[in-house]
């Protein structure tokens, strides 16, 4: 299992995980939604592989957990370059 390294591109969303070649990247937020859920992870996963499934899926929209998930992403994203 790999974690991202500081060259990875971000996004708004944080660090996502991503697919090198054939190895999947996964960075430290994935780790934990994989732990909190398995299927979410896989969720995540399948979107990463099959786009064209989920597009159109709206996703809950709770500010506050919305600015939770930024403020912890801009955490992540820190601690990353360190």
């Amino acid at each position: 299992m790999l974690l991202h390294s500081t060259s990875v591109l971000q996004t708004s969303k944080g660090l996502p995980m991503y697919k090198n070649n054939s190895n999947y990247v996964y960075s430290a937020s994935d780790l934990i939604l994989y732990m909190s859920s398995p299927f979410a992870s896989w969720k995540a996963r399948l979107a990463l592989d099959k786009p064209s499934l989920v597009e159109g899926i709206e996703k809950d929209h709770d500010e506050l957990m919305g600015l939770l998930a930024e403020k912890g992403n801009t955490c992540e994203v820190l601690f990353m370059r360190n």
